[in-house]
């Protein structure tokens, strides 16, 4: 290293000398040689700087400036060039980075969809969460749970001269006010003897859904009838106090029997029918539950119905 930088600066002291001795007595063209041969000698000196900053190539005797400043200049590329892997690798590594994140991101935004459409979700009934409303019932219950066929279903065997016996399922708090529809299946076994809920004293079904809303102190409810012989469609027996509201609406009437029939029915607008008038802007109260009943103490005969595949469809 120290014998070129010492070789340059002897090289460019007698081209300067030159150079300044041949503007007075030289050819134009022996002062453009002595001016390229300085300008040669100040690359020396340039390449004698480099070699003090990057000894190695220097060490491996370079000859003349042109071989040491072709080895230098490749230090300086593999030196680039590892800086550049350097910057690949944190591209990569950041890359990685954004991967996992964006990974997670989309993990969270699935596991939010899964869980609204699960909010969204039907909110099915299973049979065997009914329960008997002891302020409505007698002591005898005469339901029974089949959960081996298909569909399983709650079947409901009166036998006069029973006291009638209503089960209720109550909608869960988070529920109430986000439930829209109510749908069901039941089929009528034994029509109770000359049964018709719009006839007094004759008002015994062989199954009834009933569904209930609450604002404050005051409870709404209609009954869903299988009549044995009442018109399908009518609507009677209604009922009003200040603490209640009740129609009766036969939905099903006469045969055929043992042969499932399929119900739904749209909570609010069967609200706004019944008790506001058919307003479209009526106020929904919450919805509060469902309860069924098969009966026949008023006839004094048996009556025999099935209920199944019960669900509410949230909105």
């Amino acid at each position: 290293m120290n014998r070129g930088l010492t070789g340059a600066r002897s090289c460019c002291s007698e081209a300067e000398n030159d150079h300044l001795k041949g503007s007075s007595d030289s050819t134009h063209w022996e002062i453009i040689a002595h001016g390229l041969g300085a300008a040669r000698c100040r690359l020396g000196r340039i390449v004698g700087a480099w070699c003090q900053e990057w000894p190695e190539p220097c060490d491996k005797g370079s000859s003349n400036s042109a071989n040491a400043y072709g080895t230098l200049r490749g230090a300086w590329l593999a030196q680039r060039s590892e800086k550049l892997q350097i910057q690949l690798k944190f591209l990569v590594m950041n890359l990685r980075i954004w991967s996992i994140c964006l990974a997670s991101l989309v993990g969270a935004l699935s596991q939010r969809e899964s869980t609204a459409a699960s909010t969204r979700a039907d909110l099915r009934v299973p049979i065997s969460v009914w329960r008997v409303v002891k302020r409505e019932s007698g002591p005898v219950n005469y339901y029974t749970l089949h959960s081996d066929s298909e569909p399983p279903y709650i079947r409901g065997n009166y036998h006069s001269p029973l006291e009638t016996v209503v089960l209720g399922y109550q909608v869960p708090d988070d529920d109430r006010a986000r439930v829209r529809s109510l749908h069901w299946k039941w089929r009528a076994v034994t029509l109770p003897e000359a049964g018709n809920e719009c006839v007094k004293d004759k008002g015994d079904s062989a199954a009834v859904i009933y569904v209930s809303w609450r604002r404050f102190l005051r409870w709404y409810a209609v009954k869903y009838v299988w009549s044995s012989v009442g018109i399908k469609g009518s609507v009677c027996d209604k009922k009003s106090n200040p603490f209640m509201a009740q129609d009766t609406v036969i939905l099903e009437s006469g045969g055929p029997l043992d042969t499932w029939r399929d119900e739904s029915i749209d909570l609010d607008a069967e609200f706004r029918k019944h008790f506001a008038d058919n307003d479209p802007k009526s106020d929904v109260p919450d919805f509060m539950g469902v309860g069924l009943m098969t009966d026949g103490d008023q006839t004094h005969s048996n009556s025999v119905g099935d209920y199944a595949d019960f669900y509410l469809s949230r909105r």
